[in-house]
This record gives structure tokens, sequence and C-alpha cells, in this order.
């Protein structure tokens, strides 16, 4: 049976959905809960896969190109990476969706006039089969586009909430679509904005753009995050931190939001 029939099924047959559904969500959770053992193992500070930590949404400025949106690397939900990987980033503020959103929200700018649409329209009409965000066509977008407005007013009028209480709610459109379907296999935690950091303690934008820039939009101070990556560097200065206490951190790390809960 092809990948496309499956989905079919599992789709049409509430009663299999949930079936598979929870018993997928079952298997990352302990899928965590033994890379969360494997790394207790390894380090002095704390790793789990599914913690959140809270930041200011303010402090992200840019976003990952080597690993940007990827849930698993080499089979690790939280892994921790040496290399070059947290020097590979661009500047959001020059991403055009993240500055086409802001613009949509504080300016009143139409999406039609965002170089955001445009981009995105332009790959609509020169790529076959185009898909994105559960999207094939212009108009597939323009309901998108619409969704963002309506996940804006929310936060704004609501507040940032987390991936698990908006679970059982309509309340983040861009999950309740037909693209978020794919959001019951995992638990929620897993649907959260998710970061990067540093070797230095840098906070990389891994995924959750959309998101992201919308609470800066909206002057949203302080956003739920799960970490998908750290720097084997960053990592260490965790494990010293652990092993030996607060005198050892550095005044401008004493408030990151990966240290706090070690202090």
């Amino acid at each position: 049976m092809s990948r496309t029939a499956v989905k079919r099924v599992l789709y049409s047959n509430p009663r299999i959905f949930y079936m598979a559904s929870h018993a997928h969500r079952t298997l990352v959770r302990g899928r965590c809960l033994i890379e969360k053992r494997y790394h207790q193992r390894q380090n002095t500070a704390p790793v789990n896969p599914l913690e959140i930590i809270y930041i200011n949404p303010g402090n992200i400025r840019k976003i990952s190109n080597k690993y940007e949106g990827k849930l698993q690397i080499d089979g690790y939900y939280s892994p921790i990476l040496n290399g070059e990987w947290d020097q590979q980033v661009s500047l959001l503020s020059e991403y055009d969706l993240f500055y086409s959103i802001i613009e949509r929200i504080q300016e009143g700018l139409p999406w039609e006039e965002t170089d955001y649409y445009n981009r995105v329209v332009s790959e609509i009409n020169e790529t076959d089969n185009w898909y994105k965000w559960g999207c094939r066509t212009i108009d597939d977008f323009e309901k998108r586009c619409q969704s963002l407005d309506e996940l804006a007013a929310n936060i704004k009028s609501q507040g940032y909430q987390t991936q698990r209480d908006l679970k059982n709610s309509s309340a983040d459109p861009i999950e309740s679509d037909r693209s978020g379907r794919k959001s019951h296999f995992y638990p929620p935690e897993m649907h959260e904005i998710t970061i990067n950091i540093g070797r230095d303690g840098e906070l990389i934008l891994n995924d959750g753009r959309h998101r992201l820039a919308i609470t800066k939009a909206v002057g949203i101070k302080q956003v739920p995050v799960r970490v998908a990556i750290r720097h084997t560097q960053w990592q260490e200065k965790r494990n010293q931190l652990a092993s030996n206490g607060s005198a050892t951190v550095s005044h401008g790390f004493s408030n990151h939001p990966d240290i706090v809960d070690i202090l």
C-alpha cells in the first residue's frame, strides 16, 4: 500500500486515526525518555527532549541554515553537536517571511503587497506540484495567510499559550488546518517553537518562524520553546555549572534561560 493510501485510510477512519496517533505519541515519548537517560549518563546538566523553557522572543535574531525545522537529527530529538553549525545562520531581519509578517501586523500592509506573499505566489506559479504548509494552490496559500491573521489576533487578545494548552482548542489556526493533522502523532511539546543554542549560549531559531514573528510583532515578552540542539561547548558550560555551582558562571550567563533551572 502506498504512503498516500495509508494516509487516506488513517484520516478517513477516526478510530484507526486515534489508535495510530496514540501509539506513535507513546513511541515518541518512550524514545525521548531513553534519550533523556542517555544524556544523564553523559552529562551532569540535564537534557530533556520534551522540556520547555521560556525565552524573550526579542533575544532571537538569527535562524539556523543547517538544521532548520528538523525534528530528529541522527536519531535524536535533542542532540548535543560539535562543529560549525551554529555559525551557519541568517539574520531574521533579512528574511522576507519574518519582516513581511511584522509589516502585516504592525503596519496593516496587505498580504498581496508583502515580499513573502509575492515570493510564494511566484514559486507556486513556477513549480510543478508545489506543496508547503498543507497548500497546493494560491487559494490555499491565501487561506493560510488568513490563518496567520487569526493566530495573530488570538495571541494579541489571549496571550501566547503552550501547545499543550491549545491541544483541545481551535485557538491556533495554524495547527488546526489540514496540515495540522500530523500534530496528533507527536506530543504537544514537539510543536512548540524550537531553538538551537550555540557555543556561547546564543539563541538561534530552529523552527516556528511564523509564531516567533507574530510574538515579536504584537510585543509578547515571554514564549515557551523547546531546545532542539545544543552545541557541545555550551553543554560543557552547563555541565561545569551543574558540577561546581553558580560561582563558575560568568555574570552574562546568570540569567540565561537554559541555565536558570540549574542554579
